[in-house]
């Protein structure tokens, strides 16, 4: 253990030119390209965090077709995992359609300055990502940048002076162009006595400025001028403010503690430094307000003149906010002439909340103010975007599940002081009401009359739940008050496409929004409505697809007629037949996988309405039958056969899907070790099958016999099938890949390989990269026995490697199993039992047994050699108990050869013998051979020799 733990930490510098340094100490060799690089960069900022492979695609090749995108980003991911060596493991692979990337324990200049800004400014040694000049990275650099200059003025701000003047020398060296940095430091200079220095720079600041055709702000340079005349009077009259005429209304005191948004907090206080105009957008009840009142005390400090908080929501009409801005700001006014007059020189923040009902007199304001007084900042807060040019829309999401923890048990304090709430059971209301501040405030109100289960009972009518009192503002007291506020400001028509959107469970792809909810308006009109909705703050856009929060979607599902439905549901199926048809040849492919798995919410859908509706079963059959591949590959097999077994039910036999739709219910029950069904399915499939379907049908049957340990009739079955592939002219080398694993199982190692390498290069040229990805399994095996085992962990890398990117669930468990089994032969025994228990979690939920009686063997074989014997025999029971799903020969032999092995180290070698002659004679009954490094003793009661590591 100590080999694989005790070593260096990986090392990434990110600030500055890009180093990494890996875990063992050595450099990262020369990547194929920066793409490699930059992937790691872009995964180490999402750190933790699943990031869509589509979506990186896009972000590195934003050019590229998508299938052209994500073969690239295959090559750059192999480059990288390799180059990364001990630190490759570091980037996993959580679904097929996404990656994630662990930075535990790392050291990492990026997420340690993001983390604390303030306290590392020192590893800001320059722009972040230095020589990389992707899209994506400017954005990234801008926020950095930001946070950088806000942690530089903010110890510039609490600093004596002389430090203070330091800090803003330094920020000023990596952003010469900071105008607040330069007018504090000219501030500084005046009291510290450098003044001379101080106008140096600002007369450099001022050139930079001039070769970017710009100029200084008018206050920058009265404060220029003032630093000059106090070389010559020192005592010049301070600058006084240009007017208050009246006390200004001071900024709206939250009553209750502001919980979470820290990271959104610091992202727009940072845009504000820089942007003249932002937009907080989000649908009601996300906490805009609140966000936007908490930055507004944070900037007070910022602006000469201060922060303005307007509230829009009681105005009736349009023609009353000239007069609400200029009571806000303690004037009488009553142009708005007279307002731009006011406000023209003033540096202050202007916070416009809830504008969306007044967006057309807020885009006249606004223009009209940044024409006459361009000092000014905008904090606006809206369902939808004003679409002024310049502005940033910046779209709040839902608390994260922390946050929104901590606001619920806060709220349900204040309902029920005395209440006990039961984590995982907060966990999974907050979850349920994806952190909506707004629904997690009125659920916690109901806990003066409700118990918390029974709140979580209560949430499928959240409607007539959430419900609050005078607490809450009128707009703010129920939360169908707030959609429906929302809603009557759509068309007509964007009502219609709301509620049909709503039938999609898993979110939509535009593809799907045109044939489901658009059929007769081309893409583009589509998209045109599709980004109005999300404009209005109903419909999300990520990563190419969008989705409702579940909260709208059930809103917008009320509004769904049942004819509209039933239409909708037809045209959903109808579409999920077309992605079959069109792409079942390619189905080994990973692109139509992660598309059919991005879709795999929506499939759902169609297929549970086809099996509600007799007139839509004819069809759901079809696309059951052509989408079992995406659920034999990724998981959901018990689904896959209740469909199909559901549709099959009241099909004749005479219909041509019948036989197919057995065919794979056969390979389906085979797979979770129901052989007996199996056998079952592959007669009825047999009858009526001629030439082609025959071929499938005897492989199919040489397999499932093959794992009964009924190796005589898989042979049969087997050269059957090659024979009919022959005379048909089909490939010579159909079934070598079956032949070969029977020759492994007899100990014919050469007769193996002989029969899997041409099938395998094959396979490579056919670019068929599941049935590579199997067979390479078989292969690592081969290698194994033959003496081979440096082969056999690079085969098993690669089997891994194309398990991971296709998602392929059992060739990961497989792949994964090797090397566990590998690490146990070597006496890795602590590492050997970590692996095979991580990958036994990743058949949770999908009794597709076969991996998991041999995963629970190793498990209970590294316990044994560490003398965990109590925890060897629970391991060795549960994989007992695991045969009852997977009765296969062989592995019972395992079972029992484990078992004697155990008896053998508890000391009671009487047990130990019997089981050695149980093994021996059930090896015999099926004509097995065992692995070389597994023998059985030639005389009953001793252990076979442990391997040499």
């Amino acid at each position: 253990m100590g080999n694989f733990l005790a070593m260096a930490r990986l090392t990434l510098r990110f600030f500055g030119p890009p180093e990494v340094r890996r875990s063992d100490g050595e450099r990262l060799p020369t990547l194929r390209t920066r793409k490699g690089l930059w992937l790691l960069a872009l995964l180490v900022l999402r750190a933790g965090k699943t990031v869509e492979r589509l979506w990186l695609a896009g972000q590195l090749w934003p050019d590229a077709p998508a299938e052209t995108g994500l073969a690239n980003l295959r090559r750059s991911l192999t480059d990288l995992r390799g180059a990364l060596g001990p630190d490759a493991t570091r980037i996993s692979s959580p679904t097929s359609t996404t990656l994630c990337f662990d930075a535990q324990g790392i050291d990492c200049d990026l997420l340690a300055f993001d983390a604390d800004p303030l306290g590392q400014l020192a590893l800001y040694r320059g722009i972040l990502l230095e020589g990389c000049d992707e899209e994506w990275v400017f954005v990234e650099r801008r926020q950095r940048e930001a946070r950088y200059s806000e942690a530089r003025l903010a110890c510039a701000q609490s600093a004596p002076p002389a430090e203070a003047y330091s800090h803003l020398k330094a920020l000023l060296e990596t952003e010469p162009t900071h105008e607040e940095a330069v007018r504090r430091l000219m501030e500084l200079g005046g009291q510290l006595g450098r003044q001379s220095e101080a106008l140096t720079i600002f007369r450099r600041f001022r050139e930079q400025l001039s070769a970017q055709r710009l100029v200084p702000d008018p206050q920058t340079q009265a404060l220029y001028l003032s630093l000059q005349e106090k070389l010559r009077q020192p005592k010049a009259p301070p600058i006084r403010p240009k007017w208050t005429e009246t006390v200004r209304p001071a900024l709206p005191q939250s009553l209750t503690p502001f919980v979470g948004r820290r990271r959104e907090q610091a992202e727009l206080m940072a845009l504000l430094l820089y942007e003249p105009l932002v937009t907080l957008l989000g649908m009601g009840g996300l906490g805009k307000t609140r966000l936007a009142l908490r930055v507004a005390e944070e900037l007070s400090g910022e602006f000469p003149e201060g922060v303005v908080f307007v509230e829009l929501a009681p105005l009736a009409a349009s023609d009353t906010l000239v007069t609400a801005v200029a009571r806000s700001l303690g004037r009488r006014c009553e142009s708005l002439e007279e307002l731009v007059s006011a406000l023209a020189g003033q540096r202050l923040l202007l916070v416009l909340d809830n504008a969306e009902h007044v967006l057309p007199a807020c885009r006249v304001l606004i223009q009209a103010l940044r024409q006459r007084a361009p000092q000014l900042r905008f904090l606006v807060t809206s369902r939808e975007p004003l679409e002024l040019l310049g502005e940033v829309h910046w779209r709040l999401e839902p608390l994260p599940d922390d946050d929104a923890r901590r606001l619920f048990s806060q709220c349900a304090i204040r309902a029920r002081p005395t209440s006990a709430l039961e984590a995982g059971s907060v966990t999974s209301l907050c979850q349920q009401l994806e952190g909506i501040p707004l629904a997690l405030e009125l659920a916690a109100g109901r806990l003066g009359v409700l118990t918390l289960s029974q709140l979580l009972e209560r949430l499928t009518e959240r409607f007539r739940l959430l419900q609050g009192g005078t607490a809450h503002p009128e707009r703010h007291r129920t939360l169908r008050t707030v959609l429906e506020s929302s809603w009557e400001q759509l068309s007509p028509d964007d009502q219609q496409a709301l509620a049909w959107l709503s039938l999609f469970r898993g979110g939509w792809s535009l593809e799907g929004a045109v044939h489901v909810v658009f059929p007769d308006e081309d893409e583009f009109t589509a998209l045109d409505r599709l980004t109005r909705l999300v404009a209005r703050s109903f419909v999300l856009s990520e990563g190419g697809r969008f989705r409702m929060l579940e909260t709208v979607r059930l809103f917008a599902e009320q509004h769904l007629a049942p004819a509209d439905r039933l239409c909708a549901q037809t045209r959903l199926l109808t579409w999920f037949h077309e992605l079959a048809l069109r792409d079942s040849e390619d189905s080994q492919q990973q692109l139509w996988l992660e598309r059919m798995e991005a879709e795999r919410a929506n499939l759902r859908v169609a297929l549970d309405a086809a099996g509600e509706t007799p007139e839509l079963h004819a069809l759901g059959l079809q696309v059951a039958i052509r989408t079992c591949s995406l659920y034999r590959l990724r998981g959901g097999i018990t689904q896959a056969r209740q469909d199909l077994a559901r549709f099959l039910a009241a099909l004749p036999a005479t219909d041509p899907e019948y036989t197919r739709g057995h065919w794979h219910l056969g390979k389906l029950a085979h797979l979770q070790g129901d052989f007996a069904a199996a056998w079952e399915y592959f007669g009825q499939a047999r009858k009526p099958l001629r030439d082609w379907g025959q071929v499938y049908v005897l492989e199919a049957r040489g397999v499932l016999a093959r794992d009964q340990g009924e190796l005589e009739l898989a042979e049969t079955e087997l050269l059957a099938a090659q024979s009919l592939c022959d005379s048909l002219g089909g490939s010579p080398l159909w079934c070598h890949s079956a032949r070969a694993t029977l020759a492994w199982l007899r100990g014919d190692y050469p007769q193996a390989r002989a029969l899997l390498e041409p099938s395998i290069a094959q396979l490579r040229a056919e670019n068929n990269r599941i049935s590579l990805a199997s067979s390479l399994l078989w292969w690592a095996k081969i290698q194994r026995d033959s003496g081979e085992e440096s082969d056999e962990e690079a085969t098993l890398t690669e089997a891994l490697a194309l398990s991971q990117e296709l998602g392929y669930t059992l060739g990961e468990v497989g792949a994964r199993y090797g090397q566990a089994e590998r690490l146990l032969r070597l006496g890795h025994f602590v590492q050997a039992e970590q692996l095979a228990s991580e990958a036994s979690k990743r058949l949770v939920g999908e009794p597709s047994a076969g991996a998991l009686p041999r995963l629970l063997l190793v498990q209970a074989a590294a316990c044994r050699e560490l003398r965990e014997l109590s925890r060897a025999e629970a391991l060795l029971d549960e994989a007992q108990r695991a045969l009852q799903h997977w009765d296969a020969p062989e592995s019972r032999l395992l079972v029992q050869i484990e078992a004697a092995l155990l008896r053998q180290a508890q000391g009671e070698p009487a047990q130990a013998r019997l089981l050695w002659d149980s093994a021996e004679a059930l090896r015999q009954r099926h004509g097995f051979v065992l692995p070389p490094f597994l023998r059985l003793p030639k005389e009953s009661g001793y252990p076979p020799p442990n391997p040499e590591p």
